[in-house]
């Protein structure tokens, strides 16, 4: 959370468990997290603010997901030799209040409620290709017999 007292910026923390079960110390990821902008080639970076987060393992990658204090969903991908990649919006604008995540397969699922109250729904295939996100609701539904 952030501390306004204080007047820092929250951090992500990750921590992780060696081959041999035991469990480092948590170690910040990127805080504050700075990614470069958009379509720029000399990128300036710019730097949002953490509030929520997600992550799911896909394969032998770990998949995070950070939702901003404006409402934007970034993600990123830790690989082989805890290597990151950068973090990346997934979508223009902010109007998102909550993100989760889950693997099925080698897929990756983003489940995201927007500050409407729709819940959304986009996946990432093993090949990194997106699809759009999508109301849940507009989805076929299944009523439960009984």
């Amino acid at each position: 959370m952030w501390n306004a007292q204080a007047e820092t910026l929250p951090s992500v923390f990750r921590r992780w468990r060696s081959v041999d079960f035991f469990f480092e110390p948590f170690a910040p990821l990127r805080g504050p997290i700075r990614l470069p902008l958009p379509l720029v080639a000399s990128p300036p970076l710019a730097t949002f603010i953490p509030m929520k987060i997600a992550s799911t393992a896909v394969g032998d990658e770990l998949h995070a997901l950070c939702l901003s204090n404006s409402g934007t969903i970034f993600h990123t991908i830790c690989r082989e030799g805890n290597r990151w990649d950068h973090w990346t919006p997934l979508h223009p604008g902010g109007d998102f209040m909550e993100v989760s995540c889950a693997a099925v397969g080698s897929t990756l699922h983003v489940l995201a409620i927007t500050d409407q109250g729709l819940c959304m729904h986009r996946t990432r295939d093993k090949d990194g290709k997106w699809t759009e996100f999508e109301k849940l609701h507009d989805q076929p539904r299944f009523e439960h017999g009984g």
